[in-house]
């Protein structure tokens, strides 16, 4: 469970305690929290761009070196986690997350190694 699923479960129980109980703090309490949430989806708008360099044939069990080039356009600072969706018979290896800060732009090596055959890639993204 999400965080965020919490808090509404959590509105909702002070809710029904505020109705049950004939009490209007727990409503006021929990119509803050709903309050924070909509505050906190207005406010969360990434904006990340990003650019991939490889190579475009590979051989089976040799590293292929990838070059990611990311930048953060929005206004705040975010964390980038980068999960590479590869057909079956692909491994990746050297891929961490990515802390960039507001208008920072940063490039990222990682390898991909194909676990059998060879391989023609034309275009990932």
């Amino acid at each position: 469970m999400k965080r965020e699923d919490i808090l509404i479960l959590l509105a909702g129980i002070l809710f029904l305690q505020g109705y049950l109980l004939e009490n209007v703090f727990p409503a006021i309490l929990a119509t803050a929290l709903v309050f924070y949430l909509v505050y906190l989806r207005r406010e969360f708008s990434p904006d990340v761009t990003g650019e991939r360099e490889i190579q475009e044939s590979m051989v089976e069990g040799e590293k292929t070196r990838v070059r990611l080039r990311i930048k953060n356009n929005s206004g705040k600072d975010v964390i980038v986690t980068i999960s590479e969706r590869l057909p079956p018979g692909f491994r990746v290896e050297n891929i961490a997350d990515v802390f960039l800060k507001r208008g920072e732009e940063r490039e990222i090596d990682y390898h991909i190694i194909p676990v059998r055959g060879y391989m023609r890639l034309k275009a990932l993204c």
